[in-house]
């Protein structure tokens, strides 16, 4: 990907990351066209790569459509023609990814009924609202699923429209109790 040679993505040769545990991360810079001007970090390891993020260059935060349209801009310019050369078959995910990839069907209906009874304003802040909340996260702990805290933001930014500071609020939380609950499990 780095000797593909497009103007549109450049390599960000002096940032290069190593934070992948056995691998590597390399950051390219969107700055040209109609699209945010945006950072993408690709990491690989274990014979895979993978996007790791795409953040905006200007401090806020992407939707979900310019999140995707920079990724299928970097995929048409840089990755795609690296693949070919090397006469790989890379594969483009849907741009929309169900929740129930990383928690199960039950566990996402009960995060869309704490979210459809629950204050947006004030998150799981009233007695019922918190019981609803905590019994979501002890759902998806004793399901064993994993549910990124940055996925659950986004999607209850995106697709069950609470406020951004929230939603991150939340997020934290969730990650803290799964966190907690794992540990409890451990010393049981």
């Amino acid at each position: 990907m780095i000797a593909v040679d497009t103007a549109s993505w450049p390599y960000l040769k002096d940032r290069d990351l190593d934070f992948s545990p056995g691998g590597t991360s390399v950051l390219f810079a969107h700055r040209e066209g109609v699209l945010p001007n945006a950072d993408l970090s690709v990491a690989w390891y274990s014979g895979q790569v993978t996007i790791g993020n795409i953040v905006p260059e200007n401090f806020g935060q992407l939707s979900m459509a310019e999140y995707n349209d920079l990724l299928v801009d970097f995929y048409r310019a840089r990755f795609a023609p690296a693949a070919a050369k090397l006469g790989l078959q890379p594969e483009l995910t849907e741009a929309r990814r169900d929740l129930s990839e990383w928690i199960n069907v039950g566990a996402v209906r009960q995060l869309v009924a704490f979210s459809n009874l629950a204050n947006k304003g004030t998150g799981a802040s009233h007695p019922n609202d918190r019981q609803r909340w905590l019994d979501f996260i002890i759902r998806v702990h004793d399901e064993g699923r994993h549910l990124p805290p940055e996925i659950l933001e986004k999607w209850l930014i995106d697709e069950l429209h609470w406020p951004e500071s929230v939603a991150s609020d939340l997020a934290i939380e969730f990650d803290g109790a799964a966190e907690l609950l794992k540990r409890y499990d451990e010393t049981r």
